[in-house]
């Protein structure tokens, strides 16, 4: 995502701005891998899969009108949120994360938007990254 210059997600729910930890998923999307624009991007690079990579702050959301042109390449058209990337910080290495448990019969992933991997309410980044609040 940093390295490739990706500067938005795209989101079908708009996220509020602040500070949130970047993952990947447990699997790799081989059918994405056949995109130009992504393929350019991620060659000959390691793809980590079920990790923490490290954490990006969202600076803002938007949604393109109908119509309009997209804000980058990497905005889909469509009903879809623009979530816009800004202040990426990478771990030296990536952190393996749990990928779900199983409590009462029910499959929970265990790092969602209710715990720390998808905080939004303007916490400060790890003392360890040097950052401060902006």
């Amino acid at each position: 995502m940093h390295r490739g210059g990706k500067n938005i997600e795209n989101r079908p729910r708009p996220w509020r701005p602040g500070w949130y930890l970047l993952h990947t998923g447990q699997d790799l999307d081989r059918s994405a891998l056949r995109d130009p624009l992504l393929s350019r991007a991620i060659r000959g690079r390691e793809l980590a899969t079920g990790a923490v990579l490290g954490i990006v702050r969202v600076a803002a959301c938007h949604q393109d009108p109908d119509g309009a042109k997209l804000c980058t390449p990497w905005a889909f058209p469509g009903p879809l949120w623009h979530i816009e990337l800004a202040d990426f910080h990478e771990l030296p290495l990536p952190v393996p994360r749990p990928a779900s448990s199983v409590r009462g019969g029910r499959r929970r992933t265990l790092w969602n938007k209710s715990s720390t991997s998808h905080r939004s309410d303007g916490i400060a980044p790890p003392s360890y990254l040097g950052l401060s609040r902006k």
